[in-house]
Protein backbone atom coordinates (compact mmCIF):
# COMPACT_ATOMS: atom_id res chain seq x y z
CA UNK A 1 0.00 0.00 0.00
CA UNK A 2 1.44 3.47 -0.71
CA UNK A 3 1.80 6.45 0.93
CA UNK A 4 -1.26 7.93 -1.08
CA UNK A 5 -3.34 5.06 -0.02
CA UNK A 6 -2.71 4.88 2.97
CA UNK A 7 -3.76 8.35 3.59
CA UNK A 8 -6.68 7.82 2.29
CA UNK A 9 -7.87 5.00 4.07
CA UNK A 10 -7.06 6.54 7.48
CA UNK A 11 -8.80 9.76 6.57
CA UNK A 12 -11.96 7.43 5.23
CA UNK A 13 -11.46 5.82 8.80
CA UNK A 14 -11.19 9.20 10.56
CA UNK A 15 -14.53 10.33 8.62
CA UNK A 16 -16.80 6.99 9.60
CA UNK A 17 -16.56 6.02 12.96
CA UNK A 18 -12.58 7.08 14.11
CA UNK A 19 -12.56 5.60 17.56
CA UNK A 20 -13.64 2.30 16.47
CA UNK A 21 -11.01 2.69 13.94
CA UNK A 22 -8.29 3.38 16.59
CA UNK A 23 -9.50 0.79 18.95
CA UNK A 24 -11.39 -1.81 16.65
CA UNK A 25 -13.18 -3.62 19.10
CA UNK A 26 -16.60 -5.54 17.48
CA UNK A 27 -18.73 -3.98 20.61
CA UNK A 28 -17.04 -0.51 19.90
CA UNK A 29 -18.34 0.01 15.70
CA UNK A 30 -20.70 2.71 14.44
CA UNK A 31 -19.94 4.85 17.33
CA UNK A 32 -20.02 2.48 20.42
CA UNK A 33 -16.96 4.02 21.77
CA UNK A 34 -18.15 6.77 25.07
CA UNK A 35 -15.42 9.45 24.63
CA UNK A 36 -14.89 9.81 28.31
CA UNK A 37 -13.94 5.68 28.47
CA UNK A 38 -11.75 5.96 25.23
CA UNK A 39 -9.58 8.48 26.49
CA UNK A 40 -9.36 6.67 29.54
CA UNK A 41 -7.54 3.97 27.39
CA UNK A 42 -4.85 7.05 26.67
CA UNK A 43 -4.48 7.31 30.10
CA UNK A 44 -4.01 4.00 31.13
CA UNK A 45 -2.02 2.73 28.48
CA UNK A 46 0.32 6.23 29.19
CA UNK A 47 0.63 5.29 32.70
CA UNK A 48 1.71 1.85 32.23
CA UNK A 49 4.29 2.88 29.75
CA UNK A 50 6.17 5.47 32.20
CA UNK A 51 5.28 2.96 34.87
CA UNK A 52 7.62 0.41 33.14
CA UNK A 53 10.20 3.18 31.98
CA UNK A 54 10.91 4.16 35.90
CA UNK A 55 11.64 0.58 36.59
CA UNK A 56 14.74 0.73 33.59
CA UNK A 57 17.98 1.93 34.23
CA UNK A 58 16.65 5.37 32.36
CA UNK A 59 15.89 8.35 34.05
CA UNK A 60 13.04 10.30 31.80
CA UNK A 61 12.63 13.98 30.86
CA UNK A 62 9.31 15.33 31.25
CA UNK A 63 9.88 18.17 28.84
CA UNK A 64 8.59 17.77 25.19
CA UNK A 65 6.80 14.47 23.86
CA UNK A 66 5.61 13.26 20.60
CA UNK A 67 2.83 10.98 19.69
CA UNK A 68 3.45 9.48 16.37
CA UNK A 69 0.78 8.30 14.67
CA UNK A 70 -1.96 10.26 17.02
CA UNK A 71 -5.42 9.74 15.54
CA UNK A 72 -7.74 11.61 17.61
CA UNK A 73 -5.11 12.41 20.78
CA UNK A 74 -5.77 8.93 22.73
CA UNK A 75 -2.12 9.20 24.15
CA UNK A 76 -1.60 12.42 23.12
CA UNK A 77 -3.93 14.06 25.93
CA UNK A 78 -2.55 12.01 28.67
CA UNK A 79 0.94 12.83 27.46
CA UNK A 80 0.04 16.62 27.53
CA UNK A 81 -1.14 15.77 31.32
CA UNK A 82 2.27 14.62 31.88
CA UNK A 83 5.01 16.92 30.19
CA UNK A 84 5.37 20.11 29.33
CA UNK A 85 3.60 19.69 26.07
CA UNK A 86 3.12 17.06 23.81
CA UNK A 87 2.77 17.26 19.48
CA UNK A 88 0.29 14.45 18.11
CA UNK A 89 1.08 14.11 14.70
CA UNK A 90 -1.44 11.70 12.42
CA UNK A 91 -1.35 11.27 8.27
CA UNK A 92 -5.70 11.66 8.11
CA UNK A 93 -6.91 15.29 8.41
CA UNK A 94 -9.80 14.00 9.20
CA UNK A 95 -8.10 12.83 13.13
CA UNK A 96 -6.81 15.72 13.47
CA UNK A 97 -9.39 17.69 12.98
CA UNK A 98 -11.57 15.58 15.23
CA UNK A 99 -8.46 15.55 17.86
CA UNK A 100 -8.07 19.50 18.23
CA UNK A 101 -12.15 19.46 18.89
CA UNK A 102 -11.99 17.05 21.49
CA UNK A 103 -8.37 18.64 23.02
CA UNK A 104 -8.69 19.66 26.75
CA UNK A 105 -5.29 20.93 27.16
CA UNK A 106 -5.01 24.30 25.67
CA UNK A 107 -1.46 24.38 23.99
CA UNK A 108 0.31 22.25 25.81
CA UNK A 109 -1.62 19.56 23.75
CA UNK A 110 -1.15 20.20 19.90
CA UNK A 111 -1.71 18.53 16.25
CA UNK A 112 0.00 18.67 12.90
CA UNK A 113 -1.15 17.03 10.00
CA UNK A 114 1.92 15.34 7.98
CA UNK A 115 1.31 13.38 4.55
CA UNK A 116 5.08 13.21 3.67
CA UNK A 117 6.83 10.00 4.32
CA UNK A 118 9.03 11.84 6.58
CA UNK A 119 8.82 14.15 9.81
CA UNK A 120 10.28 17.19 7.93
CA UNK A 121 8.00 19.36 9.92
CA UNK A 122 9.83 18.81 13.48
CA UNK A 123 13.72 19.56 13.67
CA UNK A 124 16.01 17.84 15.24
CA UNK A 125 16.20 16.66 18.69
CA UNK A 126 13.07 18.41 19.73
CA UNK A 127 11.60 15.90 21.94
CA UNK A 128 12.55 14.57 25.22
CA UNK A 129 10.14 11.59 24.63
CA UNK A 130 9.14 10.17 21.13
CA UNK A 131 5.72 7.62 21.21
CA UNK A 132 4.32 5.17 18.86
CA UNK A 133 1.74 2.42 19.48
CA UNK A 134 -0.44 0.50 17.13
CA UNK A 135 0.54 2.52 14.38
CA UNK A 136 4.01 1.55 12.46
CA UNK A 137 1.96 -1.75 12.07
CA UNK A 138 -0.56 -0.49 9.50
CA UNK A 139 2.21 0.63 7.09
CA UNK A 140 4.56 -1.05 4.57
CA UNK A 141 7.77 -1.73 6.34
CA UNK A 142 9.86 0.42 3.53
CA UNK A 143 7.84 3.39 5.41
CA UNK A 144 7.73 1.75 9.14
CA UNK A 145 11.48 1.93 9.28
CA UNK A 146 11.93 5.76 7.56
CA UNK A 147 9.39 6.65 9.97
CA UNK A 148 11.50 4.70 12.68
CA UNK A 149 14.37 6.94 11.62
CA UNK A 150 12.59 9.70 11.48
CA UNK A 151 11.57 9.42 15.40
CA UNK A 152 14.90 8.59 16.16
CA UNK A 153 15.92 11.70 14.12
CA UNK A 154 13.83 13.84 16.65
CA UNK A 155 14.46 12.64 19.31
CA UNK A 156 16.96 15.30 21.79
CA UNK A 157 20.01 13.23 23.51
CA UNK A 158 19.16 11.47 26.60
CA UNK A 159 15.42 11.11 25.11
CA UNK A 160 13.76 8.05 24.83
CA UNK A 161 12.14 6.37 22.01
CA UNK A 162 9.29 4.03 22.33
CA UNK A 163 7.59 2.42 19.81
CA UNK A 164 5.54 -0.91 19.10
CA UNK A 165 5.70 -3.27 16.20
CA UNK A 166 5.17 -6.54 15.21
CA UNK A 167 7.83 -8.96 14.63
CA UNK A 168 6.18 -11.70 12.55
CA UNK A 169 3.16 -13.70 12.18
CA UNK A 170 2.77 -17.18 14.33
CA UNK A 171 1.75 -19.23 11.64
CA UNK A 172 1.35 -17.39 8.30
CA UNK A 173 4.69 -15.74 7.60
CA UNK A 174 3.32 -15.47 3.94
CA UNK A 175 0.99 -12.34 5.33
CA UNK A 176 3.41 -10.51 5.18
CA UNK A 177 4.26 -9.45 1.43
CA UNK A 178 7.57 -8.53 -0.37
CA UNK A 179 7.74 -4.28 0.24
CA UNK A 180 7.91 -3.82 -3.93
CA UNK A 181 4.42 -6.11 -3.59
CA UNK A 182 1.25 -3.60 -4.30
CA UNK A 183 -1.57 -5.40 -2.05
CA UNK A 184 -4.20 -6.65 -4.20
CA UNK A 185 -7.95 -6.64 -2.91
CA UNK A 186 -7.53 -10.90 -2.88
CA UNK A 187 -4.43 -10.47 -0.62
CA UNK A 188 -5.60 -7.49 1.49
CA UNK A 189 -8.80 -9.44 2.35
CA UNK A 190 -6.47 -12.55 3.82
CA UNK A 191 -4.51 -10.01 5.89
CA UNK A 192 -7.83 -8.60 7.39
CA UNK A 193 -8.53 -12.22 8.22
CA UNK A 194 -5.13 -12.67 9.98
CA UNK A 195 -5.31 -9.22 12.11
CA UNK A 196 -6.57 -11.68 15.42
CA UNK A 197 -7.69 -8.30 17.34
CA UNK A 198 -9.22 -6.81 14.08
CA UNK A 199 -10.44 -9.84 12.66
CA UNK A 200 -14.22 -10.02 14.20
CA UNK A 201 -14.87 -5.95 14.21
CA UNK A 202 -13.16 -5.78 10.62
CA UNK A 203 -15.74 -8.01 9.16
CA UNK A 204 -18.30 -6.84 10.68
CA UNK A 205 -17.43 -3.54 9.16
CA UNK A 206 -17.26 -5.01 5.27
CA UNK A 207 -20.49 -6.23 5.80
CA UNK A 208 -21.99 -2.89 6.02
CA UNK A 209 -19.88 -1.18 3.70
CA UNK A 210 -22.02 -0.77 0.21
CA UNK A 211 -20.07 -2.16 -2.95
CA UNK A 212 -20.57 1.24 -4.44
CA UNK A 213 -19.23 3.29 -1.67
CA UNK A 214 -15.49 3.00 -0.67
CA UNK A 215 -13.88 0.36 1.71
CA UNK A 216 -10.87 1.68 3.30
CA UNK A 217 -8.24 -1.11 4.20
CA UNK A 218 -6.67 -1.54 7.25
CA UNK A 219 -3.35 -3.24 6.64
CA UNK A 220 -1.17 -5.48 9.06
CA UNK A 221 2.62 -5.92 8.16
CA UNK A 222 5.72 -6.84 10.49
CA UNK A 223 9.07 -6.36 11.05
CA UNK A 224 11.24 -8.51 12.15
CA UNK A 225 12.67 -7.87 15.34
CA UNK A 226 16.42 -8.34 14.63
CA UNK A 227 16.19 -5.89 11.37
CA UNK A 228 14.34 -3.31 14.13
CA UNK A 229 17.11 -3.51 16.11
CA UNK A 230 19.92 -3.53 13.64
CA UNK A 231 18.34 -0.80 11.92
CA UNK A 232 17.96 1.51 15.57
CA UNK A 233 21.93 0.19 16.30
CA UNK A 234 23.10 1.62 12.52
CA UNK A 235 21.33 4.68 13.37
CA UNK A 236 23.18 5.83 16.78
CA UNK A 237 20.52 4.81 18.46
CA UNK A 238 20.86 2.71 21.87
CA UNK A 239 18.42 0.12 23.00
CA UNK A 240 17.72 0.38 26.75
CA UNK A 241 14.85 -2.82 26.47
CA UNK A 242 12.41 -4.82 24.28
CA UNK A 243 9.38 -5.68 25.73
CA UNK A 244 6.72 -8.50 24.76
CA UNK A 245 3.73 -6.82 23.05
CA UNK A 246 0.25 -7.99 23.13
CA UNK A 247 -1.76 -5.47 21.23
CA UNK A 248 -2.14 -6.98 18.01
CA UNK A 249 -3.87 -10.70 19.02
CA UNK A 250 -2.76 -14.13 19.80
CA UNK A 251 -1.68 -14.08 16.23
CA UNK A 252 0.86 -11.79 16.27
CA UNK A 253 4.97 -12.12 17.68
CA UNK A 254 4.80 -8.37 19.00
CA UNK A 255 7.26 -6.20 21.01
CA UNK A 256 7.81 -2.99 22.34
CA UNK A 257 11.05 -1.32 21.64
CA UNK A 258 12.33 1.10 24.48
CA UNK A 259 15.52 3.36 22.54
CA UNK A 260 17.36 5.87 23.29
CA UNK A 261 20.70 7.68 21.58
Amino acid sequence: MKLLELKKNWNEFGRLDPLWAILAEPDKQNHGWNVEEFFMTGERDVEAILKYIEALPFTLKHGAALDFGCGVGRLTQALSARFDYACGVDIARSMIQLAKKLNRHGRRCRYFLNERDDLRLFKSATFDFVCSLITLQHMKPAYSKNYILELLRTLAPGGLLFFQLPSRHKTNPALQPDENEEATPSSSKERRKALGLYERALELYRDKVSAKEFEPVMEMYAVPRDEVLKLIQDNGGKVINVQDDFSCGPDWVSFRYFITK
